[in-house]
């Protein structure tokens, strides 16, 4: 009975081996096709906080107010240098003046002023008693700006032109002085500008 037992322990033993082999093969198959849900999850867990990080930080961003600059003593250096200085008049608070310098070079005075637009574009104008030609390439860019026609705004005639990286430009020249105004605002916030200079 006992070597009966004993063979009867023995095949249950066996049984339970390899019950014991054959079990982890169902489990390794679970394993495996959870792998890219797991994988799926795992990214998720990461880029969630990720994503409310980006948020919060626009958010934030989004909040700040852009604090103007008073450009008045740079512009007063330039009349005082003899530049016909022409300032934009009747623009909405929402055109805000971010930055501003007067250069004297060769016996030339250029004075430059960068705007935020309503629409938070960047826009640059530029005013200077140097040769046209200069006033073009410092302003635009020397890589060729392709002149797309003229336009007339106030009672002013402007060449409008796109630069090498894509930007819209309007100039005008007289014999005083050639005036730039250039940026990546739309065509119609460059003419609302353009407009508003007096």
């Amino acid at each position: 009975m006992n070597r009966v037992g004993g063979l009867c322990y023995a095949s249950i033993g066996e049984n339970r081996s390899m019950s014991t082999e054959a079990g982890p093969a169902p489990k390794r198959g679970r394993l495996t096709a959870r792998r890219p849900r797991d994988m799926i999850i795992s990214l998720a867990i990461l880029l969630v906080p990720i994503g409310l990080i980006f948020v919060g930080w626009r958010f934030l961003m989004g909040d700040q107010d852009v604090n103007p600059v008073d450009f008045s003593e740079t512009v007063g250096e330039a009349e005082r240098a003899g530049l016909p200085v022409v300032e934009p008049d009747g623009l909405s608070g929402d055109w805000v003046p971010i930055s501003h310098s007067v250069d004297e070079e060769k016996g030339a005075v250029t004075l430059r002023i960068g705007y935020l637009t309503p629409d938070e574009a960047g826009l640059q104008l530029v005013e200077s008693d140097a040769k046209p030609d200069a006033v073009i390439d410092a302003a635009l860019g020397e890589e060729s700006p392709t002149k797309t026609g003229s336009t007339e705004v106030a009672g002013r005639e402007w060449q409008t032109y796109t630069t090498a990286d894509g930007h819209s430009a309007f100039v005008s020249t007289d014999d005083d002085m050639t005036i730039a105004v250039v940026g990546d605002a739309a065509s119609r916030e460059l003419k609302e500008f353009t407009a508003a200079l007096d």
